[in-house]
């Protein structure tokens, strides 16, 4: 029997939440029924290594910044060459030049999904981004977003039922997780002691993630907890930025930027705390990882993160950008270590019992065969 194959066009391969799940359907679909095929619009490729030999081919183009039509007959040719049944797009980074191209080159299904906003859209999206969703989103046969938020939000913004989309948040690999780390070790190579209470974060260094209130909440908690230290995980167009202002500022000795890494598990490991305060979040695949390695979430009552952060069970909740309530609950919880563990054992379960890779790429396989209407296969 003929493979299904699907082409997940990306913005890049860079280590990102949309990337990353992107990894996992492409490494974890049964290969004797999918063939896959990714093409990035930019040459970002610090994920590339991650994809597992004979999962994928590969493909990365040289976008320009903003919409960059001449890439449009490129990309028509490309995928008259590569004949996807299914070409999967993401937000609407990858909205017009893959919705387009698809139809020239007569791809027979499209998928689109909604993942999650940066700093940049936000607001309302400029009209002309609606005009061409509006206009487009009828020729794709199916939609996909990680959250209700989200999915009302998409809805309401650009004319779409919501029986139309279905929701699939992000899976976790559990094994992944727990596997045996030597904590003090991991430790150790960040500058961290065992005495330290670690308060981490996995995420962007980007303007959604509001690392800044963070920082502060950190500040402010240290005042209770001498041996707070503050792990920032990840790179981005803020990381020089912040680094600078952090090496100026009294929290200099207490805040450990790793840079980007693609060894994610260890690290989680190597922390007490998770606290992530986002402006906006579909459903963040980090705070779920740092579900699975079994701590509690602090987070922001935006978006998704309502659904997966139950307050007072596995985490805790505040408004956006108050670092003193951020504070005082880091605080709370370094003072109370039973509670601290009891929430990060109900963290994990609340994980394995409503996040399974397993079941996303399941889920996904079946929207990939809808969408071209096969009929379903393994």
């Amino acid at each position: 029997m003929r493979r299904l194959k699907v082409c997940h066009l990306l913005y890049g391969l860079n280590i990102g939440g949309i990337e990353t799940l992107a990894v996992k359907l492409v490494n974890r679909m049964d290969r004797a029924h999918f063939e896959h095929f990714i093409l990035c619009l930019t040459p970002q490729d610090e994920l590339d290594a991650e994809i597992e030999p004979g999962a994928a081919r590969i493909v990365h183009l040289d976008r320009r910044d903003g919409t960059d039509l001449r890439l449009l007959p490129r990309i028509a040719q490309i995928l008259r060459e590569q004949r996807p049944d299914v070409i999967h797009t993401r937000n609407w980074s990858t909205f017009l030049e893959g919705v387009l191209p698809s139809l020239v080159a007569r791809v027979k299904g499209r998928v689109h999904s909604f993942d999650g906003l940066n700093a940049d859209n936000l607001g309302p999206e400029p009209r002309r981004r609606i005009w061409a969703q509006r206009l487009l989103m009828p020729t794709v046969q199916r939609l996909v977003a990680r959250s209700d938020a989200m999915r009302q939000s998409m809805c309401t913004q650009l004319g779409i039922d919501p029986s139309r989309v279905q929701l699939i948040a992000d899976g976790m690999d559990l094994e992944r997780y727990d596997r045996p780390v030597d904590r003090d070790a991991v430790r150790g190579r960040w500058g961290l002691t065992q005495e330290d209470f670690v308060v981490g974060i996995v995420a962007r260094l980007d303007p959604v993630k509001d690392h800044r209130t963070l920082i502060r909440a950190a500040s402010h908690a240290a005042q209770a907890v001498p041996t707070l230290k503050l792990l920032v995980v990840g790179g981005g167009p803020l990381e020089d930025e912040l680094r600078r202002e952090v090496a100026q500022s009294p929290m200099a000795s207490r805040v450990i930027f790793t840079g980007a890494q693609i060894d994610v598990p260890p690290l989680y490991h190597a922390m007490d705390l998770y606290a992530q305060p986002s402006l906006y979040e579909g459903v963040s695949g980090s705070m779920l990882e740092a579900m699975a390695a079994r701590l509690p979430v602090l987070s922001t009552a935006v978006g998704g993160t309502v659904d997966i952060v139950l307050e007072g069970t596995n985490g805790h909740l505040v408004a956006v950008g108050d670092d003193a309530a951020l504070g005082d609950r880091i605080v709370s919880l370094a003072k109370n270590r039973n509670v601290l563990r009891t929430m990060g054992s109900k963290a994990r379960i609340f994980v394995e019992e409503k996040y399974s890779l397993a079941q996303v790429v399941a889920r996904y396989g079946q929207v990939y065969r809808e969408a071209c209407g096969w009929e379903a296969a393994a």
